[in-house]
């Protein structure tokens, strides 16, 4: 297994080394005269010329190629020629095109010749086809699919006895030079070189042509060409054989030269492109040449001065004109207008310049383009200005289905005369809905929106196009007011219509006019009306309406009822009245609904609601009573020391119940107990009473819990010297108070200094903000002798925590600045400032040799005084 697996990898990576690096080839042949050893063959030279890519190298280069010849254009082959590589040199431009941007001093194509000297083939009816195959293009070409895997025929075909031409196959084909370094630019003017010459003198015809593919990834250099036909390449929908560019580039089919608007770099900017020569003696057809090249667009600019034939100016005599070519930063313009009589606004510098002509006509426009003077190009067209064009048209409404619909020209034309008309109805149903007439109707099937267009021109070259909705209806629109309807037997109704046309109403049933677009009607039972309507161009619409009769009205306001003050109510109203009218309006949301929300702020109203549909009315009474909520009071925000109780208390109705339940000993009672709450909590309690409203009302407090206070006087032990002072530095609080005052500067601040004569305790109460307090002390230690560093002689690092480490005493210094301890040798083994740090023997974790070892320490007394000492140490083991 592993062996195959690395025979795969060797040869996917022998593929790698065939693959991806043609870019173009041609065929040529070369009539040399008769057989050498027979004279009824013919003797020819013949060369390939391959376009690879720059960087091709090794296997890439095949150094022999194989020519399958095969018999006219059939799949019997004649021979199979193995043919040596006879040049290979790469094609670069040396210096770069100051009148395009970018660099392209750079190397194109790498050229590759196979030359077989001479082949003696007998002379053929057919004649003979040479194929060469090879695989493959790079990757990701602008015009071809999937072009990393897509590989090349190379082809041509010698002519046969049967040519209409005579002596054809004496004929030598026609030669490309190799000199493909033209720089397109990405959308912008360009010309490329494809001519050819003949040795024979003969015609030719240019033209785009397919390219081919052949040669596979898994064969990219097949020994013998597949027979003709070839398939073509599978190009991007955009492109084709004869469209590799795209649709702006054209090849001139005289002089062979491409150009036009290049196309855009969408991946590497590579596209395919094959020229066929057709050769011509005296007008006959003798065959035909092919090369294809991979053209590089890049992204550059080329100063090109290139005009689209500009439209006829039909709206104004302004007119905004731009050369089409993308030019480099820096490009001069020089325009000329074409109107002398405009004196000095004739011509313009501007990139994109505006001119407003004086007067109608034909004039010449010139454009000059140049970079400092250098790479200059020019063109000129026409403009033609015949302001006064206004296309428009209208149709007949309304617009049913079925029915024709009226189109009418409005255009009108200062200049010259209207003039040829395409209309397009908007029906994508189907491909017939366009007229060339001026004034059409047509037919719309289906109702819908359609979206018709007219496109219409003069004969002074103005064209314009104007587009407009209409709506086509199944039935013209009619409008009833009103819909559906409720009356009272004893009333009279008009119906009203919104139309113009006949109509007809039924049934003739207690109405006045059937023939009324707003007849009277008075049904004493439920009546529906139905009305057959006829707009002005004989679209016939139905429509109905429904009058319901009732014989009385009945409203029932609903019960009296009590409510929650400022609660209110949606008033529940019953009844088959069409309109509600209430007094008094006072704490309505409405005084005309049928169901309106009361929210009466009075302990009593009562309201009156009368009904109607016409001409009969109902009447009924709602009272409403309020009942008050509640007095709920939970008592005023309190602060309470972090841990210790209180109580809260709450007042106002005679059941109670709290919310949320932390800390407190009871939930259902009005004055529970926070028991050593730690944390600021808000209690919502809910009062309910017996009397009032049956809801409870809500209150809330909250119950601040001041942080806990947490007294600090300094180290419990400190130690200082006789007439040296000693400052405290205590914190927990904003309020202080030390006793006793002995010896103390000040017994209520935070840092008062001590001038103890004795050991002496002393004791701190430290008080917060909130009134919540702690208890802190100190023991002082009183040593009667000078402020200085008191460090032992010797010291025992043996881990029985009996003196372990050596360090200073500090009796009454206020700072240590350095403590050091050096070895015999003077290496530092520690140093620290840190008081209460020491040495505990040992130097990078490795115990030190006992022995004697020199201490030196230095500090600031807390009269500032600085202290400098030095000493010896023995350590032992």
């Amino acid at each position: 297994m592993k062996k195959i697996f690395l025979l795969s990898i060797l040869l996917m990576c022998t593929l790698c080394t065939f693959s991806r690096h043609i870019k173009g080839g041609f065929f040529n042949y070369r009539y040399l005269g008769p057989g050498t050893a027979n004279t009824s063959y013919i003797k020819y030279k013949i060369t390939l010329t391959v376009y690879m890519d720059c960087d091709a190298t090794g296997a890439q280069i095949d150094p022999t190629v194989n020519f399958t010849i095969f018999s006219g254009t059939s799949s019997t082959q004649v021979d199979n020629i193995l043919v040596k590589q006879t040049s290979s040199f790469l094609l670069q431009k040396i210096y770069d095109d100051p009148c395009i941007t970018g660099d392209q001093a750079i190397c194109y194509y790498r050229i590759v010749t196979y030359e077989l000297a001479s082949v003696e083939l007998p002379a053929s009816a057919n004649g003979y086809t040479i194929s060469y195959q090879r695989c493959c293009r790079i990757e990701n070409m602008d015009n071809i699919a999937n072009s990393g895997t897509i590989g090349n025929t190379y082809t041509i075909k010698i002519p046969g006895t049967a040519s209409p031409v005579p002596d054809a196959i004496k004929n030598s084909s026609p030669e490309f030079p190799v000199n493909d370094t033209a720089v397109i630019c990405e959308n912008s003017f360009f010309r490329y070189p494809f001519s050819a010459s003949d040795p024979d003198k003969d015609s030719l015809s240019y033209s785009f042509c397919n390219s081919f593919s052949g040669g596979t990834a898994t064969e990219p250099a097949p020994a013998i060409a597949d027979a003709p036909p070839y398939n073509t390449v599978p190009y991007f929908a955009s492109y084709s054989g004869s469209n590799p560019l795209g649709t702006k580039v054209t090849i001139n089919p005289v002089t062979g030269l491409i150009s036009g608007i290049a196309p855009p770099i969408t991946n590497t900017g590579e596209y395919a492109v094959t020229v066929c020569v057709s050769e011509y003696r005296k007008g006959v057809y003798i065959g035909e040449t092919r090369k294809e090249l991979h053209i590089r667009v890049r992204d550059c600019s080329a100063t090109k001065a290139f005009l689209n034939p500009i439209p006829t100016s039909c709206d104004g005599f302004t007119v905004n004109f731009s050369n089409n070519a993308t030019n480099p930063s820096g490009t001069n313009y020089f325009w000329d207008f074409g109107e002398a009589a405009s004196g000095i606004n004739n011509t313009s510098s501007l990139a994109t310049p505006t001119h407003n002509y004086l007067d109608t006509g034909v004039y010449l426009l010139k454009l000059r383009v140049d970079i400092g003077g250098l790479c200059a190009d020019s063109t000129t067209t026409q403009v033609k200005v015949y302001p006064g064009f206004f296309p428009g048209f209208k149709s007949n409404a309304p617009l049913c289905k079925g029915f024709p619909v009226q189109f009418t020209d409005t255009t009108n034309a200062k200049f010259g005369s209207v003039t040829g008309w395409h209309w397009d109805f908007g029906n994508l149903a189907t491909t017939t809905d366009t007229s060339a007439a001026k004034n059409p109707s047509y037919i719309y099937a289906d109702s819908g929106t359609y979206q018709v267009r007219l496109i219409v021109g003069s004969t002074l070259g103005c064209i314009d196009t104007v587009q407009s909705t209409i709506q086509i209806r199944n039935t013209p629109a009619i409008s009833i007011i009103p819909r559906d309807t409720l009356i009272c037997f004893i009333d009279t109704l008009q119906i009203k219509t919104n139309n113009t046309g006949t109509f007809q109403w039924s049934p003739n049933y207690n109405i006045n006019n059937v023939a009324s677009a707003n007849p009277l009607v008075s049904p004493d039972v439920p009546t529906t009306y139905f009305l057959t309507f006829t707009d002005p161009t004989g679209c016939i619409g139905k429509d109905s309406v429904f009058v319901d009769v009732i014989r009385s009205v009945n409203v029932n306001a609903g019960n009296d009822t009590i409510i929650c003050k400022t609660d209110g109510m949606l008033i529940g109203t019953t009844g088959n009245a069409l309109h509600y009218t209430w007094s008094p309006s006072t704490y309505l949301s409405s005084d005309t609904a049928k169901h309106p929300f009361a929210n009466p702020l009075v302990p009593a109203i009562t309201y009156h609601v009368v009904g109607n549909v016409g001409k009969c009315s109902s009447a009924d009474d709602i009272t409403i009573r309020t009942l008050p909520y509640p007095p709920a009071k939970a008592g005023n925000d309190t602060t309470v020391c972090y841990g210790r109780s209180v109580q809260l208390k709450a007042t106002g109705g005679v059941s109670y119940q709290w919310s949320p339940a932390t800390f407190l000993n009871a939930t259902n009672i009005p004055n529970p107990i926070a028991v050593n709450p730690t944390n600021t909590t808000q209690y919502i309690v809910a009062v309910t009473d017996v009397t009032g409203c049956p809801k409870p009302a809500y209150d809330t407090v909250i119950l601040n819990v001041d942080p806990l206070v947490v007294a600090n006087a300094g180290p419990p032990d400190t130690t200082s010297v006789l007439g040296e002072p000693l400052i405290f530095n205590a914190t927990g609080g904003i309020a202080y108070e030390w006793t006793p005052s002995t010896w103390l500067s000040n017994t209520n601040t935070a840092n008062p200094t001590a001038l103890p004569e004795e050991n002496i305790t002393y004791y701190l109460k430290v008080t917060s903000e909130a009134g919540c307090s702690d208890t802190d002390s100190i023991h002082v230690k009183l040593y009667k002798v000078p402020p200085s560093f008191y460090v032992p002689t010797a010291f025992t690092p043996n881990n029985d925590q009996n003196n372990d480490v050596l360090k200073p005493i500090l009796l009454g210094m206020r700072t240590l600045n350095y403590f050091r301890v050096y070895n015999r040798w003077g290496k530092l083994m520690f140093a620290t400032s840190q008081k209460g740090q020491g040495w505990d023997g040992t130097f990078k974790g490795n115990p030190q040799d006992p022995g004697t070892y020199v201490w030196m320490a230095e500090g600031a007394t807390f009269q500032n005084n600085v202290i400098k000492r030095k000493g010896y140490v023995v350590l032992l083991r």
